[in-house]
């Protein structure tokens, strides 16, 4: 048999691992987060400037205001975690 095929396990000292490990988290670059925060105050701007000049029901601002004001805490908390990591 050649040596390739005539291998004892019991002489490998390598430690067995018990898990693999998590792949480590991606970095938020808060240059990024903050260019992303930016944009999503002036969205929202836009979105009250609209509510202002269009013919809308009361229903459809608020629904409007709503979702831009949801965008920008969301872009507000990343901007927020990737200042705490730096």
């Amino acid at each position: 048999m050649s040596a390739l095929f005539n291998s004892d396990a019991s002489q490998d000292s390598r430690p067995i691992s018990a898990a693999p490990t998590a792949p480590p988290s991606p970095k938020i670059d808060w240059h990024e987060a903050r260019s992303e925060y930016d944009q999503s105050v002036a969205d929202l701007l836009a979105a009250i400037q609209r509510c202002s000049t269009l013919a809308l029901s009361d229903a459809e601002k608020c629904l409007l205001i709503e979702t831009a004001r949801e965008r920008e805490q969301t872009a507000f908390a990343r901007y927020k975690r990737a200042l705490d990591a730096s």
